[in-house]
């Protein structure tokens, strides 16, 4: 996983990507985020995929990172809770 996790305040709000309605996160910067879970399914796996990934720096993760993907993960906030992590726009589409 990335060398520093940041938890961030993010607002959340909907786009559409091929009539499906999905879930992005904006942090104080107005950076797009996406969840990991949203991303993996995004990417035809199932939900816990990029976790498991990033977690086990296996094959798979060698690969994202021959593709480019840096795997700067941040912890959003919600209501005084941490929900999820997020990555940058640019890694899930790389």
């Amino acid at each position: 996983m990335s060398e520093e996790t940041r938890i961030e305040r993010v607002k959340s709000k909907d786009i559409t990507i091929g009539g499906i309605p999905i879930p992005v996160y904006m942090d104080l910067d107005g950076e797009y985020r996406w969840s990991m879970r949203q991303a993996s399914k995004a990417v035809g796996f199932n939900e816990g995929w990029l976790s498991d990934t990033l977690r086990t720096e296996g094959n798979a993760f060698s690969r994202l990172k021959g593709y480019g993907f840096k795997g700067d993960v941040v912890e959003f906030q919600g209501q005084g809770f941490i929900e999820g992590n997020l990555i940058s726009t640019q890694d899930l589409w790389q």
